[in-house]
């Protein structure tokens, strides 16, 4: 999320925006005494309309810096901004210099379209608060006074007035002071930044952006209503101020937006970790009990059957490949085979108590995607829990079908079974969850494998997986 970057201390920021809310209060007053005014000038507030052609030169006046608040907003540069947690200085230049350059774009685009003067926004101020939001106040200062340097130059050539001399300019600077639209936005930027480094993420939010560009642009039509009596501003900038506000709460919600979709993805990532960090959990727990039936299996038939010894140890060669191998997907192929290397294993050990039935539909795309040992973990629970402790053994049924456009992977056994409605089924944890939870990882929760059990007449399980190759 975007966080205070350089945060300067607390009574150094009161100082700020107290010394910038005086210097805006000073220079309403010494405009308000410049006029020399006898008192209030009485107001026929019901004389006081909303101009239709001030509400089309304020949709004008507005458009590049909507425009690029909209273009801004959907791009993934905005996103890592708004999200990340910490904003690097080469980010921030870079969106600085593209905030001066829309800056200036705008001011010269609001000069050919017509003098500044006249204007029903402050000019210029989208830009300033924009800037202030993402990068702080001090470069909400230097757009803001870019801004005003601007047009006090812009005045010197609107008039035919040459800077050939410092008082010259000087004459024309405090000419510019004397608009107090553009003393507004050059307090605007110091405010609005010294807020969005003091709140922080908080503020990039809908309604507080909507107020923040509401009363900003609506605050140069009170003070200009103050120092000069005239009313006719209080309506004059009010279509602006909505504008503003409502661009900047479609900001807010560019930013909501993107701060969704980064916690949905370290959401993700963080599921996905786990179930990378429980694959290798399962690949390290390698169930003793399994490797020393192996081991003593293959010692008894290398008394007597050296040659099935010897394919027996080249099948637990082959499991613990598969255990310990990097990848986190393989074919269906391969992991059928592993399955089929750990049934010879326990077909040696259990002999005419266990019986295994294949049924692969041969319209099944072999090389189709799966998570590495996701199937033998089922087929090791159908065994050892179902079969093995079942007086007489039982037959394990593997099926591999087309399933609409997806392939399915059932596991059949008649052994002991389980009541799924138990609070907790002793010996079905780490294997089963572990799958459960992957599959759920990677897929999604239609995904996720169906368990079927009935005590005494055993277990079903069903396990889909898109057709990716």
């Amino acid at each position: 999320m975007l966080t205070k970057t350089k945060r300067i201390p607390a009574w150094l920021t009161l100082l700020i925006g107290l010394l910038t809310l005086l210097f805006l209060v000073g220079a309403t007053f010494a405009v308000y005494i410049d006029e020399d005014p006898d008192g209030f000038v009485s107001v026929d507030w019901t004389d006081i309309v909303v101009d239709p052609e001030v509400l089309g030169t304020t949709m004008v006046r507005l458009f590049i810096p909507v425009v690029s608040v909209l273009v801004l907003g959907s791009t993934a540069f905005f996103d890592a901004f708004v999200t990340q947690q910490t904003v690097d200085r080469k980010k921030r230049r870079r969106l600085a210099r593209w905030l001066f350059c829309l800056l200036l774009l705008n001011l010269f685009f609001t000069v050919w379209r017509d003098a500044p003067g006249i204007s029903a926004i402050t000019d210029g101020l989208l830009i300033v608060l924009l800037g202030a939001l993402l990068l702080g106040w001090r470069t909400g200062l230097i757009l803001g006074v870019s801004s005003f340097l601007f047009y006090t130059i812009y005045d010197s050539f609107d008039a035919d007035v040459p800077l050939d001399s410092l008082d010259v300019f000087f004459d024309l600077l405090f000419g510019t002071f004397y608009d107090l639209s553009f003393v507004a936005l050059l307090c605007s930027g110091i405010l609005v930044g010294l807020m969005r480094d003091e709140v922080g993420p908080t503020l990039l939010r809908p309604l507080p952006l909507f107020f923040i560009g509401f009363s900003f642009e609506w605050l140069p039509s009170w003070l200009n209503f103050y120092a000069f009596r005239i009313g006719d501003v209080l309506l004059e900038f009010l279509p602006g101020a909505i504008m503003t506000g409502i661009t900047l709460m479609i900001l807010g919600l560019f930013a909501q937006q993107a701060r969704g979709r980064a916690v949905a993805t370290q959401l993700a990532q963080s599921e996905r970790l786990q179930a990378e960090a429980e694959l290798r959990a399962l690949r390290a727990q390698i169930n003793p009990h399994f490797l020393f039936n192996s081991i003593s299996t293959i010692q008894y038939h290398a008394r007597t059957h050296p040659k099935t010894a010897y394919d027996l140890l080249d099948n637990l060669a082959d499991i613990f490949r598969a255990a310990f191998r990097s990848d986190h997907f393989v074919t269906l192929e391969e992991e059928l085979a592993t399955v089929e290397a750990y049934l010879h294993l326990e077909q040696a050990r259990l002999r005419e108590r266990l019986t295994v039935v294949w049924d692969i539909s041969p319209d099944v795309d072999l090389q189709v995607q799966v998570p590495s040992l996701v199937i033998q973990p089922i087929v090791e629970n159908s065994i050892v829990h179902g079969i093995a402790p079942k007086l007489g053994g039982g037959t394990l049924r593997i099926i591999v079908e087309r399933s609409d456009d997806d392939c399915q992977v059932t596991v059949i056994d008649d052994g002991l079974g389980f009541d799924q409605t138990a609070p907790t089924v002793k010996g079905h944890g780490i294997g089963q969850t572990n799958v459960v939870q992957r599959m759920q990882s990677y897929y999604g929760t239609a995904f996720v494998p169906r368990i079927e059990s009935t005590p005494g007449a055993g277990t079903r399980v069903a396990l889909k997986f898109p057709n990716t190759t």
